[in-house]
Formats: C-alpha cells, structure tokens, sequence
C-alpha cells in the first residue's frame, strides 16, 4: 500500500506519518485505540486529499511538522502556494523557526500588527513562489489584517487553527472571523491535543471551521451531544455521564480527524500524581478569607478595607488571600503576612528543604502560578536555589532577563533548580526537561485555574520522549474551593476521555 511522502530534513515520528496517511490519502495504516471501530475517511473524488481534517495530536508528538509536510505535498502534487497558520501569539514565530528547521522550500513570516506593511511587502516579494504566514488569532479582529490577506486567500491556499481550542466558543467574533477566513481556502486543518475542555459543544466550531457539520448550528449541535440543565435548560452539565448520544458524536469526529496520544505512539512516562498538598492558613488570613467569601469584602489589619463588587471578583480575591496577599481596586498588593510567615511558601520551602521533590542527587521542579505577586514572593523567598523565571514578555524585555537565556538556564544549569512561571505564559511553546544528569520531575501547581486546557499544556512543559522517569504533579489546596477546581477540572478531562476515546487512567488529574 502507499504511504505518504515524508519531505521535511529531520526524520519522522510514526504518528506523524500515520496523520498524514488518514488526512492526505485516506488511508489507516495501523488502527489506533481510539479509532477501532470506525474506517479512516475516504479521500474527495480524483484522488484529492481530504479538503478538511482534525490533526488531534498531543502535545510532544509533533503537531506542527506534520502540518508542514502536509502544505510541502499539497505544493508538490496540487500546485498549492500559500500557508495561512492562525496560532495564540505565543507561537506565531515559533512556526517560522520550526519552517526553516524543517526546511520547507518556500519562505515564513510572522506577522506584526505593528508593521502591516511587513506583510504587502512579504507577500509582493513571494508572490511567485508563496509562502507561509503565521497571524495570532486577535489579529483576524482587524478589518485591515483581513484585506490584507486577500491576495493570498484562495483555492490554491491551505489554512490551519493551531491550538484551536482557541475558536471553540462559536459566538465570538475570532471564531466568526476564523471560519469566515477558512471558507475562502482549497483546504483547512485543524490542531490540538485537547480539543475539548469543556464539553461535546467545544467541537462545532472547530469541525465546522474544517467544512464539517454542513447544516447544523451550535445550539442544535449541542442539545443533540451535551445534556442540558441548570437555569432553562441551558447549561450544559458536567461529567462523562452527561454527554449525550456518544457514539454517533464519536463517528462524526472519526470521520473527519485523528486523534493520537504520546502513551500509544511514543515511550514516554505516564504523571504520578500524590494526594494534594493541604495549606493550613493562618487565624487572621482565614479569617479574612471567610469574610471576603460571606460579605464581599475584607478589612486588613491596618484598617483598609478592600471588597469585590462581582462573584468571580470575589473568587479572585479568596484565592489571592489564601496565597498570602490581595490586590486591591487600584491593583495595589497588600502582604498579609511576612514571606517567612506565608503558609504556602514556607511548605514549599519546606518540601524543597527536606528533599521531597529534589534530592541530593539533583533534580529540579517547575512551580506554575497565576498571580505576578506569588513569582515575586517564591522568586525572593527561595533565592537559595536560583529560580529561573518565565512571565509575560514586556518583562523579559524591561528585566534584561531573555527568556530564551531563562530556559537555557533552568535546562543545563545544575545550580539553578527551579523555574516559577506565570501560567498564560508557561503554557506554550517551552521545552523544560531539565537534563539528563539533573531532570525535571516535578511540577507545583501552586495556584490553579479552571481551564483544562491551561492545566494540560502546563503539565506537558516537562514531558516528552527522553525524560528519564514519570513526572510528578502536586497541587497545593489550601481552602475548599481550591479543592473544587481540582474536582472541576477532572470531570472536564472525564468528558474529554469519553469524547477523544482514550483511556482515564491516561489522562491529566486522574481521580
């Protein structure tokens, strides 16, 4: 039987091979766990490849080269020019970087919304040959970005929606203009290693921006796969159980995408996961967290009161006490304590200090946050072991500290033995192994969202094939509701499990 052209520089993983199979000839080589029961999709009439297709491949298997090939044989066998990537900004050079890793025969750029000029320019000088250019999704808001993307939109252009997770929610105007885009293109694709994060419903929009799901709407999509409940019906419930007829759900996805995960395709460690790490607060600090949890507001021991005037502000600041500070109205932090006083911290340190998560032998721990202040604490308070940073680049910038440099150092640096990072920035793109003499083996989640796919990419930094032993992940829970979103966050990746047909004992945060 064929099997797809392999036309990249470095050689290919099996699962990359077999995605390309199924998306460019129609054809399953090897039946995957979660495809058994289904036969891969035919190609289109003439031997065309499949003109829409989900590539939903986790993390580390190689979702980004295996597009790459695909554009490379869409070029050599259909005379197709141009690339459109639409990626979260945070990958929008990592794609032009990987292009000319790669080497594909045709030039990259990542486009600025600074200098729209860059891109007519790009666009003047590659118009015989084409080319690939990568745009963060908020850019498509842009009536000129839009115009300016006219001239290579086409049949003769294929698109892809990295990480699309990103337009799942179908009301909002970046998915509007993503799928608006993805219409005017000879072939679309679809990547993510967790596609849904938060229901069945997180798929219309990213199967109908691949041409699928020709005639339904979103509500009529979810009220035929998510059981509804809550105020009039309409929220959709949580748990495996309330997903709705699974398996016609599960042969619409088949039909249309591939899903494959590190633990069929790879040799690589599954995550321990221990009991979580329980937080006693302090008298006062628990006492200002009931206060600002019963009467939205708190007063501080100096007689400053600071209130929330919305539930989620509320959450928001409860979360933020129990990490020892709140941040005011006018976003002035206010300590509760001192650093060596903070109940977080000094368990951290303290897990640090007796060789619970690093030995004598080395070892190194990345500890995820969502507050700016909770780096700041961890970075003075743990200065001993010379903590790499990662948070949003206008401080990479204005610090002096290159990120690139921060990465380089927690990986081969035996001195430097954790890195704290901010959870929006720490989620993508990073490779933190650590090495092969000191590897990276723990991760703290020391403060926790209620987004899946957060949770998941964050959980990946430290993976991959090479690492020496499983990865442990440790939850700090100080308050009840910590414990909640934990609990909220495995019941999402429960649906994800039922829906993608893998294994729970295989996925993040299992029970």
């Amino acid at each position: 039987m064929r099997q797809v052209d392999w036309l990249l520089k470095l050689d290919p993983r099996p699962a990359q091979i077999e995605a390309l199979n199924r998306s460019y000839l129609g054809i399953a080589y090897r039946d995957a766990l979660t495809d058994d029961a289904v036969p891969c999709a035919v190609p289109g009439s003439g031997g065309f490849p499949r003109r829409g297709w989900g590539h939903f491949l986790e993390q580390r298997i190689g979702k980004t080269p295996t597009f790459l090939n695909e554009f490379m044989l869409f070029r050599r066998d259909h005379d197709f020019k141009w690339a459109i990537v639409l990626s979260p900004n945070a990958y929008k050079k990592e794609w032009v970087a990987e292009a000319e890793k790669f080497g594909i025969d045709c030039a990259a750029m990542a486009f600025d919304s600074r200098d729209r000029a860059a891109l007519q320019k790009f666009i003047t000088a590659n118009r015989e040959n084409g080319g690939l250019i990568s745009i963060n999704y908020e850019a498509l808001g842009s009536a000129d970005t839009l115009s300016g993307l006219v001239e290579v939109l086409g049949p003769k252009t294929i698109i892809v929606a990295d990480e699309s997770v990103w337009i799942k929610s179908p009301n909002s105007q970046m998915s509007k203009n993503a799928r608006n885009v993805s219409k005017l293109c000879g072939a679309a694709r679809v990547m993510s290693g967790k596609p849904i994060t938060q229901g069945a419903h997180d798929l219309w929009a990213q199967l109908r921006f691949i041409g699928e799901l020709d005639g339904w709407n979103p509500y009529a999509f979810k009220h035929a796969f998510c059981r509804m409940g809550g105020f009039q019906g309409k929220q959709v419930l949580k748990g495996e159980d309330n997903i709705r007829n699974p398996e016609r759900l599960r042969a619409i996805r088949v039909a249309c995408s591939w899903a494959a995960r590190k633990v069929d395709w790879m040799k690589t460690f599954h995550n321990d996961y221990p009991p979580p790490v329980k937080i006693n607060l302090l008298p006062d600090q628990l006492r200002m967290y009931k206060d600002m949890q019963t009467d939205f507001m708190v007063e501080l021991s100096g007689g400053t009161t600071i209130g929330a005037d919305q539930i989620i502000t509320k959450l928001i600041k409860m979360q933020q006490i129990a990490s020892g500070f709140v941040i005011d109205e006018g976003g002035t932090i206010h300590d509760l304590m001192p650093p060596a006083k903070n109940p977080k911290l000094v368990e951290l340190k303290r897990m640090l200090d007796d060789d619970i998560i690093i030995d004598d032998a080395g070892g190194k721990v990345i500890i995820s946050c969502l507050y700016l202040r909770s780096i700041e604490l961890i970075e003075e308070f743990l200065k001993d072991y010379n903590p790499a940073i990662i948070r949003g680049a206008e401080w990479h910038k204005t610090s002096g500290r290159d990120i690139a440099t921060e990465k380089r150092r927690f990986n081969e640096d035996p001195s430097c033995k954790i890195l704290v990072g901010q959870v929006a920035a720490l989620r993508y793109g990073h490779t933190l192994m650590g090495s092969q003499d000191f590897p990276c083996l723990n991760l703290i989640m020391y403060e926790n969202n209620y987004s899946l796919n957060d949770r998941s990419q964050v959980e990946e930094r430290s993976r991959g094939a090479g690492q020496v032993a499983p990865v442990t992940i440790w939850d700090f829970v100080a308050t009840r509701e910590d414990l909640l979103v934990v609990k909220a966050l495995q019941l999402k990746e429960d649906v994800a499990a039922s829906i993608m047909g893998y294994a729970r004992s295989t996925g993040v945060l299992p029970k």
